[in-house]
C-alpha cells in the first residue's frame, strides 16, 4: 500500500475527514473509505457511497498554489488510472470536474477548502469518486447516465489492486503540482477535449447558457463563445454535453481532435 494512503473501512465522507483532521495529516495524504454514509457531489448533491464497489478519496493538499489545481491533480491520476486499466477506452475530462466514458459519468471531483486559519485558505481536500464495481442494474438507478470500469471490462475488478494504483498516480501528479504547476494545469487542459465544441451551460442558479467552449482561463474558469460573438466566463455550473456534436460516444477510442 502507497505510504500516503490512508484506507478507512467506513466514514461519513473522506472530504468531511480530511476537514477535520487536516492539521493531524501529512500534506500529500490520501484518505480513502471503503464506503460513505454521507458521501457528496458538487452543488450539494449526494455521491451513492456503497460498500467495497468504488473508489472514494479525498487529497490532502497543503501546498500553496492555485487551489483548482488539485482536483486537476486527482482527476489526471483517474484519467490515467483508466488508461492503464483499459487502454482502448476513450476517457477524457468533462469541466469542471468530471471524468467519462463516452457519454456517461465515470468519476466526480469535490474540491473544499481546509486548514482556515484568519481567513486564509491553508489548503483543499480534493475529493473524487470513481465508479470501479457498480453494476449495471445500480448504474441505471442514478439521476445521470453513468458507467463503472467494471461494466466496461465485463468483469469485476480487484479493488484494493486499482485503489492503490490510484494513490501512486496521485503521488505523481501531486509532485507535479508542486514542482511544476504550469505543466499540470497543460496536461489538464489538454484532457478537457470539450474544447472546441458546442454545448450548453448552466449556472448555479439555473440561467442555461449555449455556445462554445472556446478555452480555459489560466485561473480556471471556463470561456464560452456565444452565438452573438459575445464571450462569458464561468466560475461554477453544469456543462450539458450535445451528443451529436462530439467524437466522444463510443466507449472505444476515437481520434483525438
Amino acid at each position: 500500500m502507497p505510504s500516503s494512503l490512508l484506507y478507512l473501512p467506513v466514514i461519513d465522507s473522506t472530504n468531511l475527514y480530511a476537514v477535520k483532521h487536516f492539521d493531524d495529516l501529512p500534506d500529500g495524504t490520501l484518505v480513502a473509505a471503503g464506503a460513505q454514509s454521507a458521501g457528496r457531489g458538487r452543488l450539494g448533491r449526494v455521491w451513492v457511497s456503497p460498500e467495497g464497489v468504488n473508489i472514494y478519496a479525498t487529497l490532502v493538499a497543503k501546498t500553496p498554489g492555485k487551489p483548482f489545481l488539485t482536483g486537476a491533480v486527482v482527476g489526471l491520476a483517474g484519467i490515467h488510472l483508466v488508461r492503464e486499466l483499459l487502454p482502448e477506452v476513450s476517457v477524457f475530462l468533462k469541466w469542471p470536474n468530471d471524468i467519462y466514458i463516452g457519454h456517461r459519468k465515470l468519476a466526480g471531483i469535490l474540491c473544499e477548502g481546509a486548514g482556515f486559519e484568519k481567513g486564509v485558505l491553508r489548503g483543499v481536500a480534493a475529493g473524487i469518486g470513481i465508479n470501479i464495481n457498480l453494476p449495471q442494474e445500480a448504474l441505471a438507478q442514478l439521476d445521470q447516465p453513468a458507467i463503472s470500469l467494471a461494466v466496461v471490462a465485463g468483469k469485476t475488478l480487484p479493488l484494493r489492486e486499482v485503489l492503490n494504483r490510484f494513490a501512486e498516480w496521485t503521488e505523481h501528479f501531486y509532485a507535479l503540482y508542486r514542482e511544476d504547476p504550469v505543466e499540470l494545469f497543460g496536461l489538464w487542459k489538454k484532457e478537457n477535449r470539450l474544447i472546441g465544441h458546442a454545448l450548453s451551460f448552466q449556472t448555479p442558479d439555473g440561467k442555461i447558457f449555449r455556445g462554445t467552449f472556446e478555452d480555459i482561463e489560466d485561473s480556471g474558469e471556463m470561456c464560452m463563445l456565444l452565438p452573438d460573438g459575445t464571450r462569458q466566463i464561468f466560475h461554477c455550473g453544469d456543462v450539458r454535453i450535445q451528443r451529436e456534436s462530439l467524437p466522444y460516444f463510443d466507449e472505444k477510442k476515437t481520434p483525438a481532435v
